[in-house]
């Protein structure tokens, strides 16, 4: 559930950026002064994008590490209590 949620906030930030570098694009091909100039903001808000798509993915990679973590730690003690089981099975025959 938390991967998918930082996948839906991730990806209209991710949307936002492709429109905005296309309209980087078009204005560069423009050569309108104006439009040039527009594009010194289009960047300035691409890179906070960047920033916020980066801080996204460093709390996704957290999610997931956790998870991981913790299905090795169920996995573990499980193996273990199945350990404990065969201990104590062999020791009463």
């Amino acid at each position: 559930e938390t991967i998918t949620k930082s996948f839906r906030e991730v990806q209209p930030v991710l949307d936002l950026n492709r429109r905005l570098i296309q309209q980087a694009n078009d204005n560069h091909r423009s050569k309108i002064p104006r439009n040039l100039a527009t594009n010194v903001e289009w960047i300035r808000e691409i890179k906070a994008n960047i920033s916020e798509v980066i801080g996204f993915y460093f709390d996704l990679s957290k999610s997931f590490s956790g998870i991981v973590q913790q299905r090795r730690s169920v996995a573990g003690n499980a193996a273990k209590g199945v350990e404990s089981v065969r201990s104590r099975l062999s020791s009463n025959l």
